[in-house]
């Protein structure tokens, strides 16, 4: 699947970059090509193009037992590692793919867009710029990551 392939590697050049800017966020080799095939094939891997290049990437998921495990199937869409290509840096793609994670959550019928990120001032206000609220009152610690969980109800009109 050469979408999958093209995933993971916008993922791990972004996490390289991240890495060698001093804000790791993942681990640039912790991306494996099996997952995002399965992730391909559910339908729940988006790529964006520039060009006929794939410059941008998400998951939007129909589950996340991990950081959500306590909601209602079908309530929520959950969307995992966006990230984009350095070349297509500032073209407005994280806005794109949460537009499009909001419109197919609406035509599926569920009530939220739902996501996790490090707790980093840049990237909360990032979601928050896009109508994501905060939905814990103090970030929640996941494994040995510190997270913040954030929602955006899909009964207001997208961002």
């Amino acid at each position: 699947m050469a979408e999958a392939a093209e995933a993971v590697a916008i993922l791990r050049e972004v996490a390289r970059w991240l890495v060698d800017t001093g804000r790791p966020l993942w681990p640039v080799d912790g991306f494996d090509l099996e997952t995002f095939e399965l992730a391909a094939r559910a339908g729940e891997l988006a790529l964006g193009y520039e060009d006929a290049l794939p410059v941008a990437c998400m998951l939007l998921q129909a589950r996340d037992d991990v950081q959500w495990p306590e909601d209602a199937p079908g309530e929520a869409r959950y969307v995992h590692k966006l990230a984009v290509r350095r070349c297509a840096a500032g073209h407005g793609w994280p806005g794109r793919l949460i537009r499009w994670a909001c419109a197919r959550g609406r035509a599926e019928g569920v009530k939220y867009i739902r996501l996790d990120t490090a707790r980093r001032r840049e990237l909360i206000s990032l979601y928050e710029s896009f109508g994501f609220r905060l939905v814990d009152p103090e970030p929640r610690l996941f494994g040995d990551r510190i997270l913040v969980r954030l929602e955006y109800s899909l009964k207001y009109a997208p961002p």
